[in-house]
C-alpha cells in the first residue's frame, strides 16, 4: 500500500490490500472519536479499480512517530489509547460492519459475528483442546484500532493523527494486546 498526496489537503492511499472495509472502518471512527483527543483524517471516498483499492482522504501534516519519538509523549498515546478504547458495542466486528479482516482471522475465510455468543462460539472452536477456555464475554466489546504502532501515528504541534483503520474493530481490549504479539 502507498500514499501519495495530491493537493495541499487531500492524499490518496492505494494498493491491493486497501479495501471498503478500511474505508468504512475510517469514517466510523472520525465520525466517534473526539477530534481534541486523537485525529483521524477524514475518508472521503473508495474506489475499487482493477483489484486495487483506492481511499481518497484528508491529507495530515506532521511527522510520523518511530519509538524514539514515541517515547516522550508515551502518557499521550496512552490518554488516545484509553479514549478509543471507551467506545463501545455490543456487536464483535469492524467498525463498519461486516466480515473481520487483520493478523487474527483467517485469510481466505469471511468471519463475520452476529453477536457475543457467536464470538464465544467461534473461538471455542478454535480451542478445542485448551483445557480452560476464556470466556470472552466478560469482556467488554471496545473500539480497538489493532495496529497502535509509532508508524501510524502522525504528530503536528500538539496534535496526534491516528492512520491505518484497515484491521480496527469492537473487540475485547486484550486484543490489542494479542495484535502486537504477532508483530
Amino acid at each position: 500500500n502507498r500514499v501519495v498526496r495530491i493537493t495541499d489537503g487531500l492524499a490518496v492511499k492505494f494498493g491491493y490490500f486497501v479495501t471498503a472495509r478500511e474505508f468504512r472502518n475510517q469514517q466510523v471512527a472520525q465520525r466517534s472519536l473526539d477530534a481534541s483527543i486523537v485525529h483521524v483524517p477524514t475518508a472521503h471516498r473508495f474506489i475499487l479499480k482493477g483489484g486495487i483499492g483506492y481511499i481518497m482522504m484528508d491529507y495530515v501534516n506532521g511527522a510520523t512517530l518511530d519509538l524514539t519519538s514515541a517515547k516522550p509523549i508515551a502518557a499521550e498515546l496512552a490518554n488516545v489509547l484509553a479514549h478509543i478504547h471507551h467506545q463501545g458495542a455490543t456487536r464483535p466486528g469492524p467498525l463498519g460492519g461486516g466480515p473481520v479482516s487483520g493478523v487474527l482471522w483467517p485469510k481466505h475465510e469471511d468471519v463475520e459475528f452476529s453477536n457475543a455468543d457467536d464470538f464465544q462460539h467461534w473461538f471455542d472452536q478454535r480451542l478445542p483442546n485448551a483445557e480452560r477456555k476464556p470466556n470472552l464475554q466478560r469482556h467488554t466489546l471496545s473500539m480497538c484500532h489493532l495496529d497502535f504502532n509509532p508508524r501510524n501515528i502522525i504528530v503536528d504541534g500538539g496534535r496526534i493523527s491516528l492512520i491505518d483503520w484497515s484491521g480496527a474493530g469492537y473487540f475485547p481490549r486484550f486484543s490489542e494486546h494479542i495484535v502486537y504479539q504477532f508483530l
